[in-house]
């Protein structure tokens, strides 16, 4: 790995960066234990995001047209050639469980928490403090709720040394009145959408994508991942490591005690870390 000029580092939150469960989840465990999230309104999400999966599954099955509805006619011609809705993309889009819980709630929650109780694996700190070395610009490219990514951000830039920035890219949320609506503000932060805001982003900031580094650990990275220079396969799923192994990319297995982080071109030096890492509070 070498330094060049206009290069950036791009990298998935949930998985790639921190360690499972994902951020929202546990703000959303959080919610439900406060009772902020009523049971009922939890249970009718996690209901309607099956009902999703399965119905785009059955839309997948040969069968006698003259046994669907028009409608389902009509969604079978929309998802034609394309894969099935996997779970996850359905839960990216789908913010209905925090219609009505005040903003002010995720905000205070995501600040209460310190640097280590993120579970930040020890490799991802030290790969972040070599692209910070080397002056590359960093961005979180996330599926994760907007204010949860940019608060990440902001912890991490204020454990590196002075004059380092983490920016955020991720799934905006629709409010009023102070509260949630349960709709996303524009697009969900995956797939596709990752290498749309990337492309964006690198054309306004005169990027060198072709000399610049991205990190993901799922599917849902893989656009992100094709459009840079130096990709990397973080824990991947089993999807993505096949993907990564016919694209010849290095497949880093990471884990929260640090005793994991191989790869094929070797780990940035550990004296690195220390040193970017020098400023607030350490991880």
């Amino acid at each position: 790995m070498t330094a060049h000029k206009n290069a950036a580092a791009f990298f998935d939150l949930d998985g790639t960066l921190l360690a499972p469960p994902s951020l929202e989840r546990r703000f959303a465990g959080e919610m439900i234990r406060r009772g902020e999230i009523g049971f009922r309104a939890s249970a009718r999400w996690l209901g309607r995001i099956v009902r999703l999966v399965l119905e785009d599954a059955e839309l997948e099955i040969p069968r006698d047209t003259g046994n669907r509805s028009q409608s389902q006619d009509g969604r079978a011609e929309k998802r034609r050639g394309n894969p099935p809705i996997a779970w996850g993309e359905v839960a990216a889009e789908d913010k209905t469980y925090l219609r009505g819980l005040r903003v002010s709630l995720l905000e205070e929650w995501i600040a209460q928490q310190e640097f280590v109780s993120l579970g930040a694996f020890p490799a991802a700190l030290a790969r972040i403090a070599w692209h910070a070395a080397q002056g590359h610009q960093m961005f979180l490219v996330t599926g994760t709720l907007a204010p949860l990514a940019r608060c990440v951000a902001q912890k991490l830039t204020q454990n590196l040394a002075p004059g380092t920035k983490v920016g955020a890219l991720a799934t905006e949320l629709g409010t009023a009145n102070g509260c949630f609506t349960g709709e996303i503000s524009g697009p969900a932060m995956t797939g596709e959408e990752k290498l749309r805001a990337v492309a964006l982003l690198a054309a306004a900031s005169r990027l060198e994508l072709s000399h610049s580094y991205a990190y993901g650990n799922s599917l849902a990275d893989l656009p992100m991942l094709e459009c840079v220079g130096q990709a990397h396969a973080v824990n991947p799923s089993f999807a993505l490591a096949w993907a990564a192994r016919r694209r010849n990319w290095p497949v880093l297995l990471w884990d929260a005690d640090g005793l994991r982080g191989n790869n094929a071109t070797g780990d940035p030096d550990p004296a690195m870390r220390r040193a970017h890492f020098a400023a607030g509070r350490r991880p």
